[in-house]
């Protein structure tokens, strides 16, 4: 299908935009708070936050929330919650990027400085992919203070994922924490 008319009261996508680079007061709180290497570690993250890949991910993840199924077919209880595979993308993105529970065992001197700044530049993507981001990177501490329910599992005590594994989602699908 051709175009029907010229669109002129739109801006154009803005593609090509590093957000963490290119937001001139995260960058500089990057800097006096951790130093330049810290914000020059993070130039593949803004670069990939604003790209056509990227946006589109978020575009899909916005279109495509995530779809709780309580039921099978059958009538057996399976409480899944389906997601399309731009969450996957977008939530595999910020663990590979440090930014869920990496920090917390990290020996870099910045770790917690850099997480912050990355995060507030690819959940620019996409926010709502950050609520599990956060939970991931927020519970380490609380873990560390009741580590009676922690059951082995923490950055203080890696081990590997139990898999969530089902029929439908095979067990490389299953997504786990940082720092398993």
């Amino acid at each position: 299908m051709g175009a029907t008319h010229e669109v002129t009261n739109q801006v154009p996508p803005l593609v090509g935009h590093d957000p963490v680079a290119g937001d001139a007061a995260l960058a500089e709180a990057c800097v006096r708070h951790a130093d330049v290497a810290t914000l020059d570690s993070l130039k593949a993250l803004g670069a990939l936050a604003g790209s056509e890949q990227a946006q589109e991910w978020g575009r899909l993840a916005n279109e495509h929330p995530p779809c709780l199924r309580t039921h099978d077919r059958y009538g057996h209880r399976v409480d899944e919650v389906e997601f399309h595979p731009a969450w996957h993308d977008l939530l595999r993105t910020a663990v590979e990027h440090g930014l869920a529970g990496t920090p917390w065992r990290s020996p870099e001197p910045h770790a917690h400085v850099r997480r912050a700044v990355g995060y507030l530049g690819w959940t620019q993507v996409e926010m709502g992919h950050g609520c599990p981001v956060t939970m991931t990177y927020a519970a380490v501490p609380a873990l560390r203070a009741a580590p009676s329910s922690r059951s082995g599992t923490s950055p203080a005590s890696p081990r590997p994922p139990t898999s969530s594994a089902s029929p439908s989602r095979p067990a490389s699908a299953a997504w786990s924490p940082a720092w398993a």
